[in-house]
């Protein structure tokens, strides 16, 4: 059993960093980097969003983390300091998925009211692109490929039946050198 020494909070949301000693953790609104053999909290970030953390990523580098809260907001912050780099702009969308590619190069949310994926500079927060099937009516899932050059989103092609469907988009840029596109 381990137990973390931040004062009892409900954990939210949690991430193996890839030094697979420590975990970034939420708990209500506050953001931390644990450490897994001790419980000591060694990084926090009290008030990291206005409202609870529901979704935390860590980029597979460990550069760099990302946060979506019920204050419809995601946040991309520094691993190291837990400063906030940038927040993406996701129209007021509540996001529900946030994944990294491979190389920590690009960031890819899912929101709930246009269930749209967007894919987003991770160095910067610029929108890349906005990807939306017309035949699907609700996506659930999505992931990159170990290469970053393909992305693969399941879902339904009717919210009545949910008919499952996979979709596949091949990224029109080389990851790691992306053009400034939406």
């Amino acid at each position: 059993r381990w137990e973390c020494k931040h004062n009892g909070r409900f954990v939210y949301a949690l991430d193996f960093m890839p030094d697979g000693q420590t975990v970034a953790l939420a708990w209500g609104a506050d953001l931390g980097i644990v450490d897994i053999c001790t419980g000591d909290v060694l990084r926090e970030h009290k008030e990291a969003h206005y409202d609870n953390i529901n979704i935390l990523a860590v980029a597979p580098n460990g550069k760099q983390l990302a946060t979506t809260s019920s204050d419809f907001s995601t946040r991309l912050w520094d691993a190291a300091t837990l400063e906030c780099q940038t927040v993406l702009l996701c129209d007021r969308n509540r996001v529900h998925k946030i994944i990294y590619s491979a190389d920590s190069t690009m960031v890819g949310t899912l929101a709930y009211c246009d269930e749209a994926v967007r894919l987003w500079r991770a160095a910067d927060g610029q929108c890349l692109f906005r990807l939306c099937e017309p035949d699907m009516s609700w996506c659930i899932s999505f992931c990159f490929t170990s290469d970053g050059c393909r992305l693969l989103a399941a879902g339904c092609f009717d919210r009545e039946s949910c008919i499952p469907g996979l979709y596949e988009w091949r990224l029109p840029f080389i990851p790691g050198q992306q053009q400034q596109q939406q």
